[in-house]
């Protein structure tokens, strides 16, 4: 999830003020970053070479997906994705291992 903005209490101390200006200045780059608005979806089933739709709660349209654990060193690629849901497929090219994958994924 974003971080909540800052918000400035003002007092008659201007060192406090201060120093929440610095503050607020310091975080304003967390606050616009694309990255840190998502969902981390964990222990997700990934049949092998079969497209699994995935509800990810967003509420809107996702604009990337990282792949953050997966029990088998399978590849995962996107399919298609919209405002509820991302649709991922995964397979392998040695054939080895089981026919289901783990995966925790954060979409954001």
């Amino acid at each position: 999830m974003k971080p909540l903005p800052f918000r400035m209490v003002v007092l008659d101390n201007r060192d406090t003020n201060n120093l929440q200006t610095a503050v607020r200045d310091f975080f304003k780059p967390a606050e616009r970053c694309d990255l840190l608005d998502g969902v981390y979806l964990q222990n997700v089933q990934l049949p092998i070479r079969t497209d699994t739709v995935i509800e990810h709660k967003l509420g809107r349209q996702p604009i990337g997906w990282i792949v953050c654990d997966k029990n088998y060193s399978y590849w995962v690629r996107r399919i298609a994705w919209d405002d509820k849901t991302i649709t991922l497929y995964s397979s392998n090219t040695l054939m080895v291992g089981g026919s289901t994958m783990t995966v925790s994924l954060w979409v954001f």
